[in-house]
């Protein structure tokens, strides 16, 4: 059997590999990495440092607290993606984050998403969110950003190429919008303004407190 553990080995190196050459590495379960990249929840529930759409819960304290207001500009301006991912990496750093498996629900796309019918603007979307997901991870971890913009840019160079590989190899006007909508978004991403104290953030802090409140109330 040890050609068979050899084999293994083999596999396992060529897959560290892949994931160093394209940037998108392997994570362990829960964890939440750069460019908005994620390991699988873990498997029975458990401690996690992501969540996915609204079906969590917080304290509202918890939700503002050390929260950067930029990202609703980057939703006023329809460009912003990510932000249930960075919402639950935030809350985790302030306290203790767990998923329960058993309250999970799936939501079934049967192809008439915002998503699924405008593949341009979701890569787009996509492509241009990972910079601002990059920068807030190392703005929460205290770390740096120039070494925050390298990894960006160096992910999302293999992303493009990955989609132009497969619009190569099989031409479709869906690989050409996904293609297109990254590229395009990988340029954009240029003129992010990211501040990591916004200006506009009392604006929208006194905005997220009159919805609050409002809910409450109903």
């Amino acid at each position: 059997m040890r050609w068979y553990y050899k084999l293994l080995i083999g596999l396992g190196f060529f897959s560290s590999l892949k994931s160093f050459l394209t940037g998108y590495p392997i994570l362990k379960p829960g964890k939440f990495g750069s460019n908005g990249i994620r390991g699988d929840q873990p498997k029975g529930g458990g401690q996690t440092e992501w969540v996915s759409g609204g079906a969590f819960s917080a304290r509202r304290s918890s939700m503002f607290y050390n929260f950067n207001f930029k990202m609703l500009d980057l939703y006023e301006d329809k460009m912003g993606k990510g932000e249930d991912a960075i919402l639950g990496y935030l809350l985790s750093k302030n306290g203790k984050l767990v998923y329960y498996d058993e309250l999970l629900f799936l939501h079934n796309d049967q192809g008439d998403s915002i998503y699924s019918i405008d593949l341009y603007s979701y890569a787009k979307k996509v492509s241009f969110s990972r910079l601002f997901l990059t920068l807030e991870r190392a703005r929460i971890d205290n770390k740096g950003y120039i070494f925050a913009y390298m990894k960006y840019h160096y992910y999302i160079f293999w992303r493009i190429l990955g989609n132009l590989f497969n619009y190569i190899l099989a031409p479709s006007e869906e690989r050409y919008s996904l293609l297109s909508g990254s590229f395009h978004g990988w340029i954009q991403s240029f003129n992010l303004n990211y501040m990591p104290l916004n200006q506009n953030q009392p604006y929208w802090y006194k905005e997220a407190n009159g919805d609050a409140a409002l809910a409450t109330s109903l």
